[in-house]
């Protein structure tokens, strides 16, 4: 009879530890689950605001790639309406000057028939003066600038010797005594250098001033 109690008692105490065991597993279980589940809703939250980050990008490129083809297409048209007015400017400026070459070419034509019909000497020259006067007019036009170098002292630079003449005077050594034609220069720029005949002092013209000055002396 004890030992059927003992026997009894013995069975009950492993099924309450048996059942504690699985109470813990069940416990166990149940963490992990939750552990489980927590992390799948962290990770469905971190997705869901890298999404909602990524899309905010796309937004924004969105709206700058519009801006900067707005842009470039207010750029395009703002281009074109430059190059459209120098365009005009050209063409004005083109006018201008074909105005004048034809009041030229008129003046030259009267002069012709002046000459052609043995008019008038005063008015013949008369009428060149006026042609002289219209094509340095065209060239200011231009912005050509005219330099009478008469006087002044050579420069290579600006003037070309197609001539050389003996002088008796230092002072006119190396000077410009005749301007064959002027030197032209645009916006600062040397177009044709000054055709010119210069000065020059030799020991013999020193030679022949000092003979001239003792002959003077002696009467």
């Amino acid at each position: 009879m004890e030992n059927k109690h003992k026997q009894k008692s013995g069975k009950m105490e492993e099924n309450i530890e048996n059942n504690r065991q699985t109470d813990e597993e069940k416990k166990d279980t149940a963490t992990k689950e939750s552990n489980r589940k927590s992390k799948d809703d962290s990770n469905a939250a971190t997705e869901s605001s890298i999404s909602e980050e990524l899309e905010r990008i796309r937004d924004e490129n969105e709206q700058l790639r519009d801006k900067l083809l707005r842009t470039a297409a207010e750029f395009d048209n703002f281009r074109k309406r430059q190059e459209k007015i120098l365009a005009n400017m050209i063409e004005q400026e083109r006018n201008n000057v074909i105005g004048i070459l034809l009041d030229v070419s008129n003046d030259v034509d009267r002069a012709l028939q002046q000459v052609e019909s043995g008019g008038d000497p005063q008015a013949i020259y008369e009428g060149i003066q006026l042609v002289a006067k219209r094509i340095r007019e065209l060239l200011k036009l231009e912005g050509v600038q005219i330099d009478d170098p008469t006087g002044k002292i050579f420069d290579p630079l600006l003037h070309e010797a197609v001539g050389i003449q003996p002088v008796q005077s230092e002072q006119e050594d190396n000077v410009v005594l005749e301007t064959i034609q002027p030197c032209y220069k645009r916006n600062g720029k040397l177009i044709f250098p000054a055709k010119v005949i210069v000065g020059k002092h030799t020991p013999e013209q020193k030679q022949i001033q000092e003979d001239n000055q003792t002959k003077k002396q002696e009467e």
